[in-house]
């Protein structure tokens, strides 16, 4: 067939004489020449245009060479220009033809040898390559020194959008997209809906109408990666109570988003089963291998850990472990108060992650209590094997006794250390011993408490068998209440155990070795901030969403997973792009401003753990990343009607925007959002697309700052990352950003 192009602008070179002697405004024709094996005779043809070239679809195929050559009306020739080219009418024409990458990076500081030398010194988790550092899963920052579920503040030098080290790290993301894009074609949008029925066919997520909208986003996403594990497609049912209004009657929710599936809808799609009951932090992380899976269901007189510390443990006060325990759930003690009972308070739960590795006690808002108290002696070591919960709001008190507690980490802080009761005041003094605690991972923590003869008190403080440091004080001759407490919870617990003498460094080390390889930490350590050297970290938070991960990408980590799957479901359609194009508008929305998220109301209390921070708390972070970054304005996400008053009048030069038509009063009545939106006390169409606007406006802001135990203010920074390929700067004002 015909062809068009390439163009090419050929030069005329003239001398002065031939210009005087044939004039300067002349025309010129374009003279075309095809020559070929195919061809008995040159094809000539001359145009009067140069505009385009094209071939005769009558010419045989094979390879050929065109010649342009510029003529003047009188026949005299000037510059020409030949190129080759072929005709095929067979194969499919190449469009590859350059084999560019439109998307490819500047080289970092120009990938010199000193500038590869460095990245290669400097880059802790992950891969040099041409001077960027790509990063493992779930680390980040220039130099992957940055972890998603243990740094609750990111602030690095320069914004990430303005270097040159970010894409390459966006591309180095994006790997996996692709496979991640077929799966979903071949799942939820196979050829003629052939996935429609195979595998027990469609099936559908319903939405918790308890929960808000921010936890059953996630837990969408959560479902669709259990879908595409097991090959059956994916949609959502209907009707969501929390979309439910006049303009959206059945609760669908293609009424904002894109379908996702090509199957058809019926009211009898069957439900996927899964039930989120908001644990993607209530979850312990699989550590082992299948060797152990035997162990947990094995004779309660098997016991490798005892049976190889049993000159440790047999004159250990209390000695527990949750991976023995009878039918019911009771908790044995192999120490020896054997008699003595423990009670399991408040929110305590049994737990076992999905993928059935270990069986763990959920202390986040509960205690083990001793029937008896313990008093302790001038001389103590009491040990727990523990992963912290994340949250940084309230205290987390492991070993808590009349006196304050043994081991515990400061409220607000990730400070380890003890709290003890003031001499002159019942208030809680804390009493740090120099060490900030990482909340990834399975650790072993042991407080070592000692007496001097002249009544010094001291604290000494291993972990992972690493002495970190010491508190001038200890809980001697109080009395030890239990592990955990209420409000105060300390995370997951495995096992615990006390002793009224000092364990010495061969003990310690025996009861390290041997339990290790519960908790994954045979080999491989990792220094949490440092190469080579430090305390030792364990291996990833492998939580819910990670279960849920399809096999194919879980080397990407859950940050990759979480962002592209919300990605997915959250397509908006071309009704909800039209209103957050008119959003953007209304409020004057912009590029490089920073998002701020702030949750108050029923959210923020002691049964959710979560605490409300007020205006005054939560602006240093703003000045500090306004001024940072040079950021052009803050837009507030928010359910409080007076925190952007009070923004405003302690920053009057920031430029401050918001939903300003959305009346927050009726947000903040007492009742449970969800339960007024249930019950029709709050407009329903309102709430859920100021839901939507908001969550989508803070992900496109260039920095963020909120509470990451919010799955709305986590949610829009999964769609941030996805949408940028690199992590922003961020202020986590409870804790990290950890799935």
């Amino acid at each position: 067939g015909a062809g068009v192009g390439p163009f090419y602008k050929v030069a005329i070179d003239e001398d002065p004489m031939q210009v005087y002697h044939y004039g300067g405004l002349r025309t010129f024709l374009l003279e075309e020449m095809v020559e070929g094996p195919e061809l008995d005779e040159p094809i000539i043809r001359v145009m009067e245009k140069v505009n385009l070239a094209y071939l005769d679809a009558s010419l045989p195929d094979g390879p050929y060479t065109l010649t342009l050559t510029v003529l003047d009306t009188n026949s005299r020739r000037y510059s020409s220009a030949s190129i080759s080219i072929s005709k095929d009418s067979v194969n499919e024409y190449n469009t590859n033809v350059t084999g560019a990458d439109l998307t490819s990076c500047p080289e970092v500081r120009g990938a010199s040898k000193g500038a590869e030398d460095e990245c290669s010194s400097r880059c802790l988790r992950g891969t040099c390559r041409k001077g960027a550092c790509l990063c493992e899963a779930d680390w980040f920052g220039e130099f992957c020194d940055k972890d998603l579920h243990d740094d609750s503040i990111y602030l690095p030098d320069t914004n990430p959008a303005a270097t040159q080290w970010s894409c390459h790290q966006a591309n180095h993301f994006r790997k996996g997209c692709e496979t991640l894009n077929e799966m979903l074609r071949e799942t939820q949008f196979s050829q003629g809906g052939a996935s429609c029925k195979e595998r027990g066919g469609l099936q559908a997520f319903h939405a918790d109408t308890v929960s808000a909208f921010g936890i059953n986003l996630r837990s969408l996403a959560i479902a669709l990666g259990r879908s595409l594990q097991s090959g059956r497609p994916l949609t959502v049912g209907f009707p969501w109570s929390c979309l439910q209004h006049e303009r959206c009657p059945e609760g669908r929710y293609t009424c904002y988003f894109q379908h996702l599936a090509n199957c058809p809808e019926d009211g009898e799609i069957p439900s996927c089963g899964w039930k989120d009951d908001n644990q993607e932090l209530d979850l312990a992380r699989p550590a082992i291998g299948a060797d152990f899976l035997d162990q947990i269901s094995a004779p309660e007189t098997f016991h490798p850990v005892i049976s190889e510390n049993s000159s440790v443990v047999s004159d250990a006060l209390v000695f527990i472990d949750t991976k023995v325990a009878d039918p019911n759930g009771q908790l044995r003690n192999f120490g020896t108060m054997s008699g003595a009972s423990l009670k399991l308070l408040g929110g305590t739960r049994w737990l076992k992650h999905p993928m059935g590795t270990i069986k763990v006690l959920d202390l986040s808002r509960g205690q083990i209590s001793f029937g008896e108290y313990i008093t302790l002696s001038q001389h103590y070591t009491v040990f727990v094997w523990l992963e912290w919960k994340p949250s940084d709001v309230a205290a987390r008190s492991v070993a808590k006794t009349s006196g304050g507690a043994a081991i515990a980490v400061q409220e607000g802080h990730r400070r380890l250390g003890i709290y003890t009761m003031g001499n002159k005041s019942h208030e809680a003094e804390f009493l740090p011993c120099g060490y900030e605690i990482t909340v990834v991972g399975w650790q072993l923590v042991m407080a070592v408490g000692t007496m001097s003869l002249d009544g010094t008190a001291v604290s000494r403080f291993f972990v992972n068998n690493h002495y970190v440091g010491e508190s001038q004080g200890n809980q001697a001759n109080q009395k030890l209440m239990g592990f955990g407490y209420a409000s105060q919870g300390p995370g997951f617990l495995s096992m615990a155990g006390v002793w009224d003498r000092v364990l010495d460094e061969r003990e310690r080390t025996s009861l390290w070795e041997s339990t290790r390889g519960y908790f994954g930490l045979q080999d491989g350590f990792v220094s949490t901030k440092q190469r080579g050297g430090g305390v030792l970290k364990g291996q990833r938070n492998h939580t819910v969403a990670m279960t849920s991960t399809p096999p194919e990408f879980k080397i990407k980590g859950t940050q990759w997973w979480m962002s592209h799957a919300l990605q997915f479901v959250m397509r908006p359609n071309e009704d909800l792009q039209r209103l957050l194009r008119q959003a953007k508008r209304a409020v004057r929305f912009r590029e490089n401003m920073l998002g701020v998220h702030v949750r108050h109301g029923e959210a923020c209390d002691v049964v959710n753990n979560r605490k409300c921070f007020q205006a005054d708390e939560i602006l240093p972070a703003i000045r500090t990343m306004v001024d940072k970054y040079k950021l052009s304005g803050v837009y507030v996400a928010t359910d409080s009607p007076s925190i952007l008053d009070r923004f405003r009048e302690s920053e009057p030069s920031i430029d401050w925007t918001s939903l300003e038509a959305f009346d927050r009063n009726q947000l903040n009545s007492g009742w449970t959002q969800m339960l007024m939106t249930r019950i029709g006390r709050i407009d329903r169409r309102v709430v859920a697309e100021s839901s939507f606007i908001d969550i989508f406006l803070l992900s496109e802001t260039e920095a963020m700052v909120g509470q990451f135990s919010s799955a709305f203010f986590r949610t829009a920074f999964a769609l941030s990352v996805a949408e940028k390929g690199y992590v922003p700067p961020y202020t986590g004002l409870d804790g990290p950003p950890s799935w």
